[in-house]
């Protein structure tokens, strides 16, 4: 009963363990991944704002088509980061949230061409309302962007929060079942004690019981029988042991019977010479 209920214990904390390590799977592969690449999404959107300014504040065409440049390459960095972050989408929240983003730079990357046109026009007064007016486009992307860095904040402390759980149960139910064996060793170890001590009382009984009786009863029969004496009853009172223990003890118990079949001899015989 105490072996199965230890494989039960170290079944379940391997089960436990196993738990531990699939969400330590998940922290590392999905979430943390998740939280470094949607931060560098962030990033980038962040530069492209940046550089819309930059190309409306530029003091001449040269710096404006540089600017113009960097937008374009901001823009397929984005893209780039989008589908990097994409990958590590596993649950259906993050899936609806990121497509909502992608809906909102979609509708924030069309407000460009105006505020292009009326830069290059050198109208910047008129490019720096433009602007204006796409901020609340941009302001529904961070704020969806964040949305998103919070889910996989908010995920990878539950999923670390069941890892750590699944651990603490996992080293409890082995201390349990250290415990538990433990006290199954012990136990075992003073009933194998209880077992000896009660093999080698026997064994002493046997012992003191054959000299008390059959042999000082037998030596006490040959003294009188010397001297012409033949009235000493004896009478064999010592039982065998019959041990059938395999161990060191059995083994004495047996000669101790060899040495108790030889004294009830020896009193047989005197039993029949005397009469």
């Amino acid at each position: 009963m105490g072996a199965v209920g230890l494989i039960a214990i170290g079944a379940l904390s391997v089960r436990q363990l196993s738990v531990v390590n699939e969400q330590a799977t998940v922290v590392t592969r999905d979430w943390l991944p998740g939280v470094e690449r949607i931060g560098a999404l962030s990033a980038e959107v962040v530069e492209y704002r940046v550089k819309r300014f930059e190309h409306v504040a530029a003091p001449d065409s040269v710096t404006r088509a540089q600017v113009e440049a960097e937008l374009a390459k901001e823009m397929a960095e984005i893209e780039q980061a989008a589908k990097a972050y994409e990958e590590t989408i596993i649950i259906q929240r993050d899936r609806d949230l990121f497509a909502e983003y992608e809906r909102q730079i979609q509708a924030y990357f069309e407000s460009w061409p105006t505020v292009r046109l009326l830069s290059w026009a050198g109208q910047g007064t008129e490019a720096r309302a433009a602007l204006a007016v796409a901020q609340p486009k941009y302001q529904a992307v961070q704020k969806t962007i964040d949305a998103l860095v919070a889910l996989n904040h908010d995920e990878s402390v539950k999923a670390t929060a069941v890892a750590t759980a699944a651990y603490h149960s996992a080293r409890t139910m082995i201390l349990v079942g250290v415990v538990v064996l433990l006290v199954l060793c012990i136990s075992v170890a003073h009933l194998a004690s209880a077992d000896m001590e009660r093999s080698v009382e026997v064994i002493l009984q046997r012992v003191t019981s054959l000299q008390q009786f059959c042999l000082t009863g037998l030596k006490g029969g040959l003294e009188a029988m010397a001297r012409g004496d033949t009235s000493r009853v004896i009478e064999p009172k010592t039982q065998h042991i019959r041990s059938e223990a395999k161990d060191e003890l059995g083994e004495i118990s047996r000669q101790v019977d060899g040495m108790i079949t030889l004294a009830q001899s020896a009193v047989a015989s005197y039993s029949t010479m005397r009469t």
